[in-house]
Formats: structure tokens, sequence, C-alpha cells
């Protein structure tokens, strides 16, 4: 996996974390770096669920490509285990109709919550658009009882999206 992606390991006293940008092509190997970070026994062990933790981190790749511009397709992608909680954040750049469409996603799912969000997304893009769903982001709050947190960063031409996991340890 280290041929493929650039990863930064850290260790502190109460937590330990990997960090990586993925390319734009290097997309089709999420899902490989996804199973490859949830597999590592220092940021994932006993406390939490592989195959959980693979899912989430698979999701907010894709959900952040899917928020990115087309000029700059990387991806920040960081793993941090602290005693009691798993938390993985993605940063990427979006242009400005990306942007909007997201932050109208932020509100949306203030305003609803995330299982009605999944629910009216199903109904609506089964319809529409069934490739651009949405479902992911409400599918990870309804599913694995995780925090979500998604934050706008405008900037003068592009914003970075910042989407944060946090998991319980179980």
């Amino acid at each position: 996996m280290q041929d493929h992606f650039k990863l930064s390991y850290f260790s502190k006293k109460k937590a330990t974390g990997i960090f990586c940008n993925i390319e734009y092509h290097q997309f089709k190997k999420c899902s490989e770096l996804s199973n490859f970070l949830a597999s590592q026994e220092k940021f994932v062990g006993a406390t939490h669920n592989q195959t959980i933790v693979s899912t989430i981190i698979n999701e907010l790749l894709e959900n952040a490509f899917k928020f990115s511009s087309n000029y700059i397709r990387s991806i920040r992608l960081s793993l941090i285990k602290l005693e009691d909680k798993l938390i993985i954040e993605t940063i990427n750049t979006a242009d400005s109709l990306q942007a909007e469409s997201f932050k109208e996603y932020i509100k949306k799912f203030q305003k609803n919550g995330a299982e009605k969000l999944f629910f009216d997304n199903i109904d609506f893009f089964s319809k529409n658009n069934p490739k651009k769903s949405k479902l992911g982001l409400a599918a990870l709050v309804k599913d694995y009882s995780c925090k979500l947190k998604m934050q706008l960063v405008p900037n003068t031409i592009v914003s970075n999206i910042v989407v944060k996991v946090e998991l319980p340890a179980t």
C-alpha cells in the first residue's frame, strides 16, 4: 500500500494517527486504502470493527471526490485514534458550484437529520438520478451512530470541505 499512497504516521501520548494525500487518478484504489487502514491494529485495534471503519473511510473518500474541484483533485485523509474514539477526516477543495451544493446538503442535513434525509434521498434519487443519491454521509450516521461534522471553509476562488466522523470505542 505504501507504493500507491504516501502515508505519514504519528504517535503521541494519548493518540496515534496516519495521514495521506490521495490524487484523483488513485480513486479506484480507495477501497484498497480503506481496507488497509482499517486493518492497521495500532489505529483500529480491538476497539473498532474493521469492516465499519473501512466503510466509513471509503464513504468519506467517495464524498470528497464527489465534491472536489475538477482542477484540484487531491484529498487529505487523516485517521486519529484516541483512547475513547476514532476520528476520520477528509479535506478537499471545491469550486463555487460544488461548494454551494455542499452548503445546501449541510442545511438539509441539519434541518432534517440523518434518517429523514436518507429516506428522502432514496425516494427522490431513485426517480431522478440514482447515480447521485447523496446517501453516504446520512447512512453513516444512521447505520453506525457516529458523530458527523461538516464544515465549508470559503476561500477566494475555491473552498475547502472538511468532513469529520467520530466513532466511539466499542
